[in-house]
């Protein structure tokens, strides 16, 4: 299994999920995971077609499990921590 940070659509009654960050491997990643979000966070969704701004919505953030890795148009939402160098992907 592949775990990502996602967040719900902010769209009424639209189910989708927008994954932000891949986490990696469940039970080959050691420690926490941080990361920064950048202002403005916005995301187009493909299934409502509607954008919001996500940059204040990390209270909504949950981790979701899948079982391939991410595609490799795949890019993170969401950055290292300021002042650090980014996170290096897997």
């Amino acid at each position: 299994m592949h775990l990502y940070i996602a967040v719900p659509c902010k769209t009424p009654g639209c189910q989708t999920s927008h994954m932000l960050k891949y986490l990696g491997e469940k039970g080959k990643i050691s420690g926490g995971s941080e990361y920064w979000i950048p202002y403005p966070l916005i995301i187009e969704c493909p299934m409502c077609n509607q954008t919001h701004d996500y940059c204040e919505s990390q209270s909504q953030f949950y981790t979701a499990e899948f079982r391939s890795p991410p595609p490799k148009e795949f890019q993170n939402k969401l950055g290292g921590p300021k002042g650090l160098p980014p996170l290096r992907e897997n």
